[in-house]
């Protein structure tokens, strides 16, 4: 078994770690494991659906990061429809996106929002239903 090793906030690692004892995982490497195994066979199953979709993105981050976010946004005029941001405290925005369009698009802006290192969540909801045979 290979060893990765990665750099995670501190409030994330103490995150981590209450869910490892609330949830009664063996330790860090076990929790870990099991969340990035989720994380790979949702990402393979939509990686499946191709063209046309809608869905909603939110993105939950520092407020010191709302420029970034915005030129993101920018750059993908084109699939997004609607934009919903407010201050939600704690020094954080929250922006929720509609976005309609080329599938691979709609990847490219998560993939683009979750690459800001200091951003909370993003999260991609598809909100239709995939073509048949898609």
């Amino acid at each position: 078994m290979a060893v990765v090793s990665v750099s995670l906030p501190d409030h994330l690692v103490k995150e981590v770690d209450r869910f490892i004892h609330s949830h009664g995982y063996s330790g860090r490497s076990d929790f870990i494991r099991a969340a990035l195994r989720d994380f790979v066979q949702t990402v393979a199953g939509e990686e499946k659906r191709a063209g046309r979709r809608s869905a909603t993105l939110t993105a939950l981050y520092p407020v010191a990061l709302e420029r970034r976010v915005g030129e993101v946004a920018h750059d993908f005029s084109g699939v997004i429809t609607s934009t919903m941001h407010a201050h939600v405290g704690n020094g954080r925005c929250l922006t929720v996106y509609i976005a309609e369009g080329d599938v691979e698009r709609i990847r490219e802006l998560t993939a683009r929002l979750n690459g800001l290192r200091d951003a909370d969540v993003v999260r991609l909801t598809y909100t239709d239903v995939a073509a048949r045979g898609a």
